[in-house]
């Protein structure tokens, strides 16, 4: 409970869970960049005192972890069916990691270190089970989940990349073809794409 600035009535505030923190968090980091993201300032916009943050949070990087792991709830599993259905179906999970790598930005950053909880190795089970379902062999699922997992991330950053280089994407590819000259006509193509 927290009193009223004139003295009145304590209010009620709601109760810290670790649920409300994640959120808090990933909201704050949507908003103004991990960077940014202190334990004091997500206290303060909880309106919490920081230390009742520990009491849902182990430190730092367990609020990482179980921030990446709200963002890693966000996408659509693949889910195969028939024997020819895997194709579609891992290209809808990888659309689906786009899309909720692009909304928290901040994601790809942390992605491949911080742990995995529950949300982020369903989806990675998932992947793998989707991979399985192409009967492609033990070393080419392997192989698969990797290069699957590298793309999205690695697309991701570039994609994240070219959007903060610049305000305006057109003006910038125009000048970057301006010196191209003649000869890349297969890169000017591309660049216009």
């Amino acid at each position: 409970m927290t009193g009223t600035a004139e003295g009145g009535p304590p209010r009620l505030r709601a109760p810290l869970t670790r649920e409300r923190v994640l959120d808090a968090a990933v909201a704050y980091a949507d908003q103004h960049g991990l960077a940014k993201l202190s334990m004091r300032k997500l206290a303060a916009e909880l309106g919490f005192e920081v230390m009742s943050l520990y009491n849902h949070v182990t430190n730092k990087d367990d609020l990482i972890a179980g921030m990446v792991d709200r963002v890693a709830a966000e996408i659509e599993p693949p889910a195969v069916t028939g024997p020819d259905g895997w194709r579609t179906a891992m290209r809808a999970s990888a659309v689906s990691a786009r899309d909720a790598l692009l909304r928290h930005p901040w994601a790809e950053s942390v992605w491949s270190t911080s742990l995995p909880g529950p949300a982020r190795t369903g989806y990675m089970d998932a992947l793998l089970g989707g991979l399985d379902a192409a009967e492609l062999g033990d070393d080419l699922v392997y192989l698969g989940f990797h290069a699957v997992t590298v793309h999205i991330l690695g697309y991701i950053r570039e994609e994240l990349d070219l959007q903060s280089g610049t305000d305006d994407l057109e003006a910038a590819a125009a000048d970057f073809m301006a010196g191209l000259g003649d000869d890349h006509p297969h890169l000017e193509t591309h660049i216009r794409a």
